[in-house]
Parts: structure tokens; sequence; C-alpha cells
């Protein structure tokens, strides 16, 4: 039988995030994307989940092979032993500026989680593909920001160290919901949507890699989360000023939702949003506040 035939959700996923290298950063999101659903079945039952797993599958077969890294599926490589240092020594440059909402952290994460699971996954051509991605998620984006004309040299004060984990859950779930749709502005867009999303991504990133051993990059990440957290909020202040005149959409009120895996979403975001949500409840919030899941089930509406 060939392999391709017996890959795990794990083992393809890993192996089209390493493919996106080739791409560019935005398609990690594809093999992302069934590594999230891969981490929704500790939670969620197959029947919620089938329908959506074989849809990335196909997607992810086709992505690698459309990235000419068909190979791979029988055979990606020598295994790497110590891949944890090698994996991290490639998400080095990661940690010292923020770059598009965190992405390469984020893929990085996902890595890292699937290879301490299933340490034989990690070759020498998966490490390779890893690490160009994690170099092409370094792309400056200087104006992402609506309103900051260099994101870059705008002033931020540091994350205190004296923050606990909880709180800064608390402060991203209870904040979870989007206000703006996102807007084109001349040649670019303007993510009011989509960088909300990414607050809760980007901290539910860098918060596993301190529990996946990347104690470091966890400490820098969460400064970077923070940074990226106020920019978004000095961005939505200038939006609501000018919103008249540059005519951004309210979003208008949502219900949380009940029916999420009712549909196949074509956006990865939306299983990685859920993913990350359910393990900042479950895996890292210590806290009693039930008002946590309501926000995040209002804010699943956006991917509808």
């Amino acid at each position: 039988m060939p392999k391709t035939a017996k890959l795990s959700d794990q083992e393809l996923g890993i192996l089209a995030l390493a493919a996106a290298g080739e791409r560019g950063w935005f398609f990690g999101h594809v093999g992302a994307g069934l590594l999230a659903l891969d981490a929704l079945k500790e939670t969620h039952t197959q029947d919620e989940l089938a329908p959506a797993i074989a849809e990335y599958r196909t997607r992810s077969f086709k992505f690698i092979d459309d990235c000419g890294r068909a190979a791979w599926l029988e055979d990606s490589g020598s295994k790497i032993e110590d891949w944890q240092d090698q994996l991290g020594a490639l998400a080095e440059p990661l940690f010292k500026e923020l770059h598009n909402s965190g992405h390469g952290t984020i893929y990085f994460m996902w890595a890292a989680r699937v290879l301490s699971n299933a340490p034989e996954f990690a070759t020498d051509q998966i490490l390779n593909g890893l690490g160009d991605l994690f170099k092409v998620a370094l792309v400056r984006d200087d104006n992402r920001y609506y309103g900051i004309t260099d994101h870059t040299q705008e002033k931020v004060s540091p994350l205190p160290d004296d923050i606990t984990t909880d709180v800064l859950i608390e402060r991203t779930l209870l904040n979870a919901v989007p206000t703006l749709k996102d807007a084109k502005g001349g040649e670019r867009t303007w993510f009011f949507s989509g960088s909300k999303i990414h607050i809760l991504t980007y901290l539910h990133a860098v918060l596993e890699l301190g529990q996946l051993g990347y104690t470091e990059y966890s400490r820098k990440g969460l400064q970077l989360w923070h940074r990226h957290e106020t920019l978004y909020a000095r961005m939505l202040a200038s939006a609501e000023r000018d919103i008249e005149e540059q005519g951004f959409v309210k979003m208008d009120p949502f219900e949380p939702r009940q029916d999420f895996f009712a549909t196949i979403y074509q956006d990865p975001h939306a299983y990685k949003y859920c993913a990350s949500a359910e393990d900042l409840l479950t895996r890292h919030y210590q806290g009693s506040n039930s008002e946590l899941a309501a926000p995040v089930q209002k804010a699943l509406n956006v991917f509808s």
C-alpha cells in the first residue's frame, strides 16, 4: 500500500505546512488548518469533524503536489534526532520584531506541537521547509495598521512582568468579537476583523510554546503579542474616528454560534481560531470566569 494512503492528519498537515515555504507565508494556512482540525479531535466527535477533515486532507494533498513536493508524500527525508533545537534555531528570527500578526510564530507552534507528539515526522526536508516558511513570514508590512504609517516606529510600553496568564486570556476572550469588517483601502486591505482574530491565535501560540519547552521564545513572544494587541487598539480607534469619511462598515451584532461544525469553512482561520480558543480555555486558563466562552461563540460568526 502506498504511504500516501496511510498518512495521518498530523503528518499530512505538517507536510503541507513545510511545503508552504516554497510559495509564501500566507499558504501555511492550509497545513495549519488541518493540524487545527486534528487538535479539535480532543473535544469534538468524529461525526462533527469528518467532513472538514476530508476537505482539508484533499486540499493538503493538492497543495503539496502544486508546490512540487509530491515526493515528500512517500519519503520526506532523514530523521533528525535533535529536531527541537534545530527547529528553535530556525524560528529565532521570528521573535526579534512583530511581523504579520504573528503568523510565523503561529506556524512554529503548530509544527512544534505535532513534532513533540510525533518526533518521527521530524525529517531534514520537513525542517528545511519549515525554515523556509519562517523566513518568508518575516516580510515587512510597515503600514499594516490603519492610521499608523510605520508600525515599527510606534512606541509601546512593555507588558508588565507580574501580569498573569489568566488576565491575558480573560482580556483576549472577553474582547474577542470584531466590531469592524475588513476594508479595502486603495491597493491594500485593512484587516480590522482579521487582525482581531489573530490577537487570540497569537496569544495561544506563545503560551503553547512555553509548554513545549520554548520558554524564552514564549516570554519574547508575549511582548510581541502585546505590541500587536496595542497597535490593533490604536488602529481601531483611528478607524472608528474616520468611519464615515472612509466608509468603514460596522459588524452586525452576533449571537453565540451553536452549529459551527455544520459548515465546511474554506477559510482555514475558522478552525485555527476555534482550536486556539478551546485550548486557551481548557489548557491554559486556571480561573473561574464563566463568561469567557460566549464572546468566542459570537466571534465564530465571522467565518460564516
